[in-house]
């Protein structure tokens, strides 16, 4: 509704809170292309086709992303995970990002939640990721399923959002688990290069953060 004064002219806000609106926007427009930019320049570089070499030992590379509840960490191959647990908040929501590369050429991404049941997506696992049916363990696997030697490509990435919805009696806490795998070609004789991590997880009722595991 526009409000009018006596005179049947507008009440505009004063320069200063104009030039407070201008900064706003244009924080929150430069922070949305970064946002933009950085997933543009990794399905540049990352996700396209490649030859798989005749040889190649160097194994893939990955990073998983996490942001929510005032918190943001990435986590790669070189990060010594026996060292440290991750504290999410249960009923919090979390964005994540799942990427992973190899210049040889990108055969295996899989992600594994234990327990599956500590842990709900808010949007549908798609095409080319698909959760793999286990009728045996308390374990959901998440993998990448567009793996082609002849149509190798050097990334991959998996990005959405989720929550882990529990509840809490006095200073309970639950233990889960995220164990990222990620695998090349190996060349056209080699053997495949294999990386995988386990992130230990405890939920609680606490704000997110990361704690160094005390021996």
């Amino acid at each position: 509704m526009t409000v009018l004064n006596k005179n049947n002219s507008m009440n505009y806000p004063k320069a200063s809170s104009l030039t407070m609106y201008h900064k706003a926007y244009s924080c929150l427009a430069s922070k949305t292309s970064i946002l933009l930019c950085t997933l543009f320049s990794f399905l540049l570089f990352t996700n396209c086709e490649t030859d798989i070499p005749e040889t190649d030992t160097t194994p893939p590379t990955f990073s998983f992303k996490i942001s929510g509840d005032g918190f943001e960490r990435t986590f790669t191959q070189d990060d010594d995970f026996d060292t440290f647990e991750l504290y999410l908040k249960n009923n919090t929501t979390y964005n994540f990002l799942f990427t992973a590369g190899d210049a040889g050429g990108l055969r295996t991404m899989e992600w594994d939640i234990e327990p599956k049941s500590l842990v709900e997506f808010l949007e549908p696992i798609e095409a080319p990721w698909s959760i793999v049916p286990n009728s045996f363990s308390d374990t959901m696997w998440i993998r990448w399923t567009e793996t082609d030697r002849n149509n190798a490509k050097t990334g991959e990435l998996l990005t959405g959002n989720f929550k882990c919805p529990v509840e809490f009696q006095n200073q309970q806490m639950y233990n889960m688990s995220f164990l990222f795998t990620v695998g090349d070609f190996g060349g056209d004789s080699g053997p495949s290069n294999t990386t995988s991590k386990r992130l230990h997880i405890v939920i609680s009722n606490q704000n997110t953060a990361v704690f160094d595991i005390v021996i």
